[in-house]
């Protein structure tokens, strides 16, 4: 069961990292970043490898989203409700 997720994790991970080659915001497509980029969540959750394809921001940029494509100012990450 936990190589399942683990698989199905990896699937999702890798179609939203095709989908930030298209194009970054404030950032730039590289064919290895890092696989705990930084976010405006404070908790990047699960991580696993060390080399992924994907966005990496510009210096004093964060993604908004984990795998996503576009890079904010960690003052326009929004607010948490919790925590």
């Amino acid at each position: 069961m936990r190589y399942i997720i683990v698989t199905m994790l990896f699937v999702v991970s890798i179609a939203s990292i095709s989908q930030a080659a298209e194009r970054c915001v404030n950032g730039r497509y590289h064919s290895c970043t890092s696989a705990c980029p930084e976010t405006c969540f404070k908790n990047p959750g699960f991580c696993f490898g060390s080399c992924v394809p994907g966005c990496k921001c510009h210096h004093g940029y964060v993604l908004k989203e984990r795998y996503g494509n576009i890079c904010v100012k960690p003052k326009n990450c929004m607010k948490r409700i919790f925590g």
